[in-house]
């Protein structure tokens, strides 16, 4: 066979060396962007450089730089130029390898070492010695004495494999499929010969096949390979961390292809592989595998049972097959005769040798293992480890030698099978010469419960590691089957290979498409059926990865611009509006304004005050008018001469038969869009069969979308109705426009603002939001609409506040731009359910004055919104001056108010009247490093594993929190101050002399302690009353529970830092008590003075307020006596009222006998059932409902406007920060 072999293939390559023409080619190492011109650049730009420097002229340096800088334009300029000319050439080729030259390094370092070994290499035929050597090391070398067991795993011995007689018209087709750019193998035949003269040599190739198959034998090219090693993980400069890959003649390969189609076809026909095995199969995939796993966690999950998984490592699995136990496996699969003769020949006396950098190493011998980049060593282990998923005692899947094991039951009883299964597979092991890794073999408990109980499983009494995460198959699997971990490691893969992508190409959208759809997507895509995620942040993700891929104007990524287009409901929802609903809405409109004046002149109490300003003067009160800030001037607006007359949509009919459905189905909003018919209720495409369409308008999914159609109709003619009455008053700009065209800009503006975008984006994401809709405008001409969707949410507002009958006020000023000052409305719904609404926003031009504020708050309320003498019963500020001045002045108009001093700022002003000596000079310079050091910040969290918390001037709990985490990692203060020279210097130097001075240090952490036992409770508190909700029944119960513990002085953290101080030394350990005390103390006092004195009446009224609780009333075993305590709110300060209270006493304190409701929410609901039959008292709770003990609510207006604003407020006017800020606020207690 041998000598057949060799006579081919010396007239192969004769003929070849006769007819076929030869050419040499100089490798180029140039740059291939880098031009002549370019090069000639480069040498003018090193000439002047050595001028410059030589004579140390500016004039020389200039035009050193200038040069400099054209070189580099050029460069880039010959750099993207080259690259599109990869995009345009006919060769893909030359594309694909550029783009692997810049994502794959193949590399070998310069110096290799075997791992466990102190031998190192450097040069390139030491480094394959070196190679040849490991490579060689992990072959399985069995006893020869050793008997395989012929009887074990007998299976499919009735079953025997044909002969195979190969034809000249097979090995023809497999030559012709040759990839001319592989490798050659040690026999020199290249695969671009063997293709080009594939009809010639198919012949006398199938006569050879057939002689080595009869025969059973190979000729020496055949059996060797030449190994190039492939990074695997782990270092780059050890040897271990490389896989062999065999690169065999590709004339063998197409005799293997042939003989692997025969087993295949033999196994398969008589299901002889094992159903687990999911490796080089057809049929059968990673993603087919994972689906079966999760499958069956999920479930078992569902069912509240526990699954233990384990993930078993085979040490060099490929390489270590022993080949007399493989040949005997072979038989036992009815593979005998020519195959298996043929295959044991194929396998014995292998040769290999490791090519590296031009150079190799000599010839070793194979002594086991089966070929890998050969065509049948896959087939060849999969056959070898086929019998081991036999007879377990749990369930096990296979890819190749990827083994997992894993079994799902009870917590009590999922241990046993598993542990079973492991030792049979360790048996096997044993027996079959194969080795399990221990190290990298894992094991994972998938269960929901907390408290998990952890693995007992070992390999050769080595226990295996238990993890939260593992990665098989390419997915990462959580023990809680959340895809979090495997979503952001996809996302952080795919961002990196898009950016280098980006960096390479540049703004080339085409080259960056053709590299996302190769390279990026078919990660994203890897078994997505397995761990699409469902939950938005997860896919958000992902989303945004293609979003990244479509910014430098890929027109190919238009798939990902169109999920934005989603996101603007108002787009599609216009897209296919006609003349109708221009007609109906301008009807509409009409009939708005004639039902909103008939509803003004309804309200005669209002019409009746003439001035309620003057009305208020006259009573006593002073107000002045404050001055406005800059940006409060009115947008000035510019005016429509009707020059042109009303242009409107011209209706279209598209003759098609999806409009007779239209006609039929004449209510549903069905449109045709490319001659499909399309429900804009739904968004989607529809089939136009009757019986589909029926299904359809049945659908839940569709009753919601007419639902939200009808919201929206309403919506457009309210914005419509504001249109007209603007018109008819200013002449507005646009007013000639379709009304449409109008509806979609104002939605457009309306989004932005209510968004918290800047409408300085709107010119970038015009194209998109044209796509679909209307035409815009630019930015300047959309800024118009801003007062119209002002008015027109001051509009929804006096609706929504025309029929209420009593309120509160919240109101609060804040120094930004001069001053800001923010009034919200609360109010109860006839659910029970308090309501706010934020109804001004006015920027000032400099801090207000008392009678300023008055004069604002009474234009607000009584002027703009009509409430009333009566309405308004509450009022809840901070303790400012001149906010008691204000509502001092309001009083005169609205004599039932109720003040109400922010209970949670004087809280938290507590920790202000702290006297303590050390600490706050030691917060001050802590603080401040952390302020000013970016680094400090990482250092800290590094070391602690803890983000440093935020410091706020303005609060004091802010500094309270900063200095408990100073307390609980106090050990790590000193060390982290000491071994960072480079953090914030100074501060640091000041806190390090704390620390080196032994009584500082000791009075700081004795002050440390008081400070977290006495903060506590106070901030607490903070929290707590600074809620929205319902907080009038349990307030006077958390200062309760604050007044108990400041009188009881529990200090648990105190004490404890004392008696470690004192030693055992009492005298001592009372004195640094004392001390501690002495530092709080003074905090107390204040905290004393202002809710035992100052707020003593207001404390009073929210006592008395517990008895409009169904639940504490049972506890408080009220007399009709105790109800005189409700004057103390001058609402319910009448003798009517308390005796409707007595009468209906009776009745109240029967209905909540037995009451145990807890949640604030369930107490509403219980006096919203109890209304009809207590009507006294619930009228009582729905005005206590309007009382907070807080203006927290004012602040966080004033965080939205930062937010969305930010730098940007100084340029903008008022009513593009008001109608922003509203919106914002307003829509989120909509919701």
């Amino acid at each position: 066979m041998e000598e057949v072999w060799l006579n081919w293939k010396s007239a192969f390559f004769k003929a070849i060396e006769n007819n076929v023409p030869s050419k040499k080619i100089k490798s180029r190492q140039n740059v291939p962007w880098i031009t002549s011109d370019i090069r000639k650049l480069f040498h003018k730009r090193k000439r002047l450089w050595k001028k410059a420097k030589s004579t140390q002229l500016e004039v020389d340096w200039n035009k050193y730089k200038s040069l400099r800088n054209k070189v580099k334009s050029e460069l880039n300029k010959s750099y993207y130029q080259h690259v599109h000319s990869l995009i345009d050439s006919k060769n893909p080729k030359r594309f694909w390898s550029f783009i692997k030259s810049k994502t794959k390094n193949k590399s070998i370092p310069v110096t290799m070492k075997w791992s466990d070994r102190g031998v190192t290499a450097s040069t390139g035929k030491d480094k394959a010695e070196l190679f040849c050597k490991f490579f060689a090391s992990v072959f399985t070398r069995p006893d020869p004495a050793t008997d395989v067991d012929e009887d074990a795993h007998s299976h499919g011995s009735g079953f025997v494999i044909p002969d195979l007689m190969c034809s000249s018209a097979n090995v023809g087709e497999l030559l012709l499929t040759l990839d001319v750019n592989k490798a050659t193998g040690p026999d020199g035949l290249s695969a671009r010969l063997l293709r080009e003269a594939a009809s010639v040599i198919s012949d006398p190739l199938s006569k050879l096949f057939n002689m080595s198959l009869n025969r059973g034998k190979l000729p020496r090219d055949w059996k060797s390979a030449n190994i190039t090693p492939v990074y695997k993980n782990g270092g780059k400069e050890y040897v271990s961390n490389y896989r062999p890959i065999s690169l065999t003649s590709l004339v063998v390969k197409t005799l293997e292809k042939l003989v692997t189609r025969h087993i295949m076809a033999h196994l398969e026909d008589h299901d002889l592989l094992s159903p687990h095995q999911y490796g080089f199969r057809a049929g059968f995939s990673c993603t087919s595998q994972l689906i079966r796993l999760f499958h069956s966690w999920a479930s078992a999950l569902d069912k509240n049972k526990t699954s233990d998984v384990v993930f078993l490592d085979f040490e060099k699995a490929f390489d270590s097959v022993p080949h007399k136990h493989l040949i005997s496996k072979l038989g036992r699969y009815g593979i005998n005769g020519q195959i298996l003769e043929w295959l044991g020949d194929f396998l014995q006396d292998r040769f290999q040798r490791v090519v590296l950098e031009g150079e190799s190493s000599d010839w070793s011998m194979v002594y086991s293992g089966v070929p890998q980049g050969s065509i049948v060593g896959p087939m060849l282990f999969l056959l070898y480890v086929n019998d081991i998923p036999e007879n377990l005692s749990c369930s096990s899947e296979m890819f190749a030698d990827d083994t997992l094991l894993f079994n799902s039951d009870h917590p009590s009883s999922v241990h046993q099978p598993v542990c079973e299964s492991l030792s049979q597979i360790v048996d096997w092991c044993k027996k079959w010469l194969l080795k399990l890794k221990a190290t990298k073999s894992k094991c994972m408990k998938i269960t929901r419960s907390r408290s998990v109980t952890p693995c007992s499983y070992n390999i050769n009494s080595i226990p295996l590691e238990q993890v939260k995460t593992h990665k098989h198959l390419g997915v990462i699997i959580s023990s809680d089957l959340s895809w979090k971990p495997h979503v952001l490691s996809v996302a952080a893969k795919a961002n990196k290979i898009l950016g280098l992508l980006k960096r390479t190409f540049g703004k080339s959208s085409e080259a960056i498409s053709i590299g996302y759809k190769s390279m990026v997507r078919p990660i994203v895509e890897y078994a997505c059926p397995v761990w699409n995620p469902h939950q938005q942040y997860l896919s958000d993700k992902l989303e945004r990865v293609q979003r990244n891929a479509s910014r430098p104007g890929n027109d190919d990524a238009q798939d990902v611009a169109h999920r934005t287009i989603e996101y603007c409901k108002h787009v599609i929802s216009r897209s296919t509006t006609s003349d109708d609903l221009f007609v109906d809405t301008t009807l509409m409109a009409t009939q708005s304004l004639t039902e909103e004046n008939s509803d003004l002149s309804e309200n005669e109490d209002v019409q009746e005050i003439e001035d309620p300003i003057l009305v208020a003067v006259n009573a006593g009160a002073s107000l002045r008018s404050p001055t406005s800030a800059v940006i409060a001037r009115k947008r000035k607006l510019p005016a429509n001469e009707g020059k042109y007359k009303q242009r409107g949509s011209s209706k279209t009919t598209v003759r098609t038969s999806a409009w007779d459905r239209i006609t039929e189905y004449p209510k549903h909003h069905f449109a045709v869009v490319n001659r499909k018919l399309r429900c804009n209720a739904c968004s989607e495409i529809i089939s136009e069969k009757k019986s589909s369409i029926e299904k359809h308008i049945k659908s839940k999914k569709h009753e919601r979308g007419l639902s939200e159609i009808a919201k929206s109709k309403s919506e457009s003619q309210t914005i419509t109705a504001c249109f007209q009455r603007r018109d008819n008053r200013e002449k507005a700009c646009g007013s000639t426009l379709p009304a449409e065209m109008r509806l979609f800009r104002f939605e457009v503006v309306e989004s932005f603002l209510s968004g918290g975008i800047a409408l300085t984006k709107v010119d970038a994401l015009r194209p998109l939001l044209e796509k679909h809709g209307h035409r815009l405008t630019n930015r300047a001409h959309l800024s118009e609409l801003i007062p119209a969707v002002l008015e027109n949410e001051k509009d929804k507002l006096k609706k929504e506040l025309k029929d209420v009958k009593e309120a509160s006020v919240i109101f609060d000023g804040t120094a930004r731009l001069g001053e800001a000052l923010a009034v919200i409305v609360r109010y109860v719904q006839e659910n029970f359910q308090p309501t706010q609404r934020l109804i001004r926003l006015d920027i000032l031009a400099k801090a207000l004055k008392g009678e300023e504020l008055a004069q604002r708050l009474m234009s607000c309320l009584a002027v703009d919104y009509h409430f009333g003498p009566t309405a308004i019963i509450g009022g809840m500020r901070d303790g400012a001056s001149v906010n008691g001045a204000a509502l001092r002045q309001l009083m005169f108009f609205y004599p039932k108010l109720f003040d109400v001093v922010c209970f949670s700022h004087t809280i938290d002003n507590v920790g202000n009247h702290f006297e303590f000596k050390i600490l706050d000079l030691f917060a001050r310079y802590w603080i401040s490093m952390f302020s000013h050091s970016y680094n400090a910040r990482l250092v800290w969290r590094e070391r602690t594993g803890q983000s440093i918390r935020t410091f706020s001037e303005t609060r004091w709990w802010s500094k309270w929190e900063v200095l408990r985490q100073v307390s609980e990692y106090f050990g790590d203060v000193e060390p982290f101050l000491r071994e960072n020279d480079e953090v914030s210097p100074g501060n640091r130097r000041r806190l390090l002399e704390i620390f080196d001075d032994p009584q500082s240090c000791q009075d700081l952490r004795l002050e440390l302690a008081a400070l977290v036992d006495a903060g506590v409770h106070f901030v607490n508190a903070t929290y707590y009353l600074e809620g929205d909700g319902p907080l009038i029944f349990t307030c006077y119960e958390r200062l309760s529970a604050v007044t108990r513990a400041v009188a009881v002085g529990n200090y648990p953290n105190t004490t404890a830092v004392a008696r470690e101080i004192a030693g055992g030394n009492a005298v001592l350990c009372n004195q640094l008590m004392a001390q501690a005390k002495a530092c709080i103390q003074p905090g107390f006092q204040f905290y004393h003075q202002k809710f035992s004195v100052q707020f003593h009446g207001t404390v009073r009224a929210f006592k008395a307020a517990r008895l409009c609780c169904p639940v504490q009333v049972q506890a408080l075993n009220p007399t009709a006596a105790s109800l005189e305590e409700l004057r103390n709110f001058p609402f319910a300060n009448h003798d009517a009222t308390i005796a409707n209270l007595a009468q209906e006493f009776p009745l109240y304190v029967a209905a909540s006998d037995g009451v145990t409701v807890t949640c604030e929410d369930d107490k509403l609901t219980w006096w919203a059932n109890h209304k009809d039959t207590l009507p006294h008292w619930s009228s009582l709770v729905k005005k206590l409902l309007l009382i907070q003990p807080s203006s927290a609510s004012a602040e966080r207006v004033f965080s939205l406007l930062t937010n969305a604003f930010g730098s940007q407020q100084e340029s903008a006017l008022q009513d593009y920060l008001e109608a922003s800020v509203m919106l914002r606020y307003n829509n989120a207690k909509r919701v």
